[in-house]
């Protein structure tokens, strides 16, 4: 492939995912979410349900045929440890994973496709990537599934504990990690977010790293 891989971003939140692939050297041509937030690239977002996005890609495939890729972060909370709480309390959190999945939306569109979401999700055959992996003080777990392979070559190091200092998580719904947004911002390399929204972002370079690989996959192909 001679020209830049160019991906666009569902359920993309603020643009932690879209940092990472701009960082490996993907083209983030749009990022759809229905909330607006604070996207990296305001002029590049697109007010719409993803999987209704999805779905145009699905019946005018001729608008997107400059997209290679594209990448779904679908809102965890059906998975999150947080919501297996609320769970036993009767709530029930939307299964966007499977309702991307079993309406073959993904796969309909004829691109390569990643998707990333909480360590407890059932995706299939997933790399799993953590802040520690990068040399953050942040452990969060990520899972990424593909049709593009993927690997991992980096280790966890979760020498030390939360509760000492050691490290801090990015929890929406508490924890013992540190509260100060700075903190937050220097252990992700996130900077232009509201901590609301960092709470259900990823470190840039979780995506950097699987942006990487997508890029040597697909000019080899």
């Amino acid at each position: 492939m001679s020209r830049c891989i160019r991906l666009v971003d569902l359920f993309c939140g603020a643009g932690g995912c879209t940092k990472g692939y701009e960082n490996a050297g993907i083209e983030v041509v749009a990022g759809v979410d229905n909330k607006f937030k604070n996207y990296i690239h305001p002029e590049k977002f697109i007010k719409i349900d993803a999987l209704k996005f999805l779905d145009d890609m699905i019946l005018r495939p001729e608008v997107y045929t400059d997209i290679d890729v594209v990448h779904l972060s679908p809102p965890c909370q059906a998975y999150s440890f947080a919501a297996a709480k609320h769970r036993n309390l009767g709530k029930c959190y939307p299964d966007l994973i499977n309702d991307a999945r079993e309406r073959e939306r993904v796969l309909e569109t004829g691109k390569y496709y990643v998707i990333e979401n909480v360590k407890e999700a059932p995706l299939i055959d997933p790399v799993i990537l953590c802040g520690t992996m990068f040399g953050c003080k942040l452990i969060r777990h990520r899972k990424f599934e593909s049709n593009i392979p993927l690997s991992v070559d980096l280790k966890c190091n979760h020498k030390g504990s939360v509760r000492n200092g050691d490290f801090i998580t990015m929890a929406g719904h508490g924890g013992d990690g540190s509260g100060k947004l700075k903190d937050w911002q220097k252990a992700s390399g996130i900077t232009w977010m509201t901590k609301e929204e960092m709470a259900q972002a990823i470190p840039p370079a979780y995506t950097e790293y699987i942006g990487k690989q997508i890029i040597k996959h697909l000019c080899r192909n």
